[in-house]
């Protein structure tokens, strides 16, 4: 609201009659809120605007630099999905990652090339746990960790779904510290030197909290390009079930 409305004062030209929005005059500091409120909106927003960049917009522009235009098209229909914040600030990682994708074809009937795309973005050996006619997953299990690849066909589209899991790699990390931090400090006394000093209760809060901050240190180094190589799996299994089936590549590294 302008100065001149909160005196009660008419603004030039409202006797005419009432001011239309794009005629109304404000304050600088009426103005300076708007912009600031528009600002923090353009920031937080996760609506696209008409100012945004279209597919094709992406695509020419990538096509201009030398990049696969099919690959920029695979790109913008993987999404990964939201991720822990608590995981995060404790460990420094996720247990556990999920990456979806669509790709716009029902699942092909030759499903081996599915199996043979997923083991070679991997570097892993997995088996096929499900193959009927609207589903197909596959999963490969390699010590602490996991990745399980899931296609549903709906509606003439394919829906996937790729989730890698590393709690095992991370209840064996803390653990370890745990047990080691506890050795140390019962042949150090340095629990029984807390107690005495702070109290149980920050000996326990010590006794658990060192091996998290250790944790949050080396775990990292597990979690680190998890969601890169996820995205990798979906994009490669879109263009399988995108492909004819007498296109059969399976170049999938890079």
């Amino acid at each position: 609201m302008t100065s001149e409305r909160r005196s009660g004062l008419p603004v030039p030209g409202e006797q005419a009659g009432a001011l239309s929005r794009d005629e109304a005059r404000y304050t600088d500091e009426d103005a300076a809120e708007i912009l600031a409120r528009a600002s923090r909106h353009e920031v937080r927003s996760q609506l696209p605007t008409a100012h945004d960049a279209t597919l094709a917009d992406l695509v020419a522009a990538a096509e201009d630099v030398g990049m696969d235009g099919a690959a920029v098209r695979r790109a913008a229909q993987v999404r990964p999905l939201a991720e822990s914040r608590t995981q995060e600030l404790l460990f420094g990682g996720q247990a556990t990652r999920t990456v979806r994708g669509t790709g716009n074809q029902p699942l092909p009937s030759d499903r081996s090339r599915l199996a043979q795309v997923a083991e070679t973005v991997t570097g892993r050996a997995g088996e096929v746990v499900r193959s009927d006619p609207g589903s197909w997953i596959w999963e490969s299990k390699a010590g602490l960790g996991h990745t399980r690849m899931v296609l549903k066909e709906t509606g003439g589209t394919t829906q996937l779904t790729a989730q890698s899991g590393k709690a095992g790699a991370l209840g064996m990390i803390y653990g370890s510290l745990f047990v080691a931090t506890a050795a140390a400090s019962g042949a150090m006394g340095l629990f029984a030197s807390v107690s005495a000093t702070a109290g149980p209760l920050a000996a326990l809060v010590a006794l658990l909290g060192v091996p998290m901050i250790l944790t949050r240190a080396l775990f990292p180094r597990w979690d680190r390009g998890t969601r890169d190589h996820l995205e990798h799996l979906v994009m490669e299994l879109i263009r399988v079930v995108e492909s004819d089936d007498s296109d059969v590549d399976t170049a999938t590294t890079g």
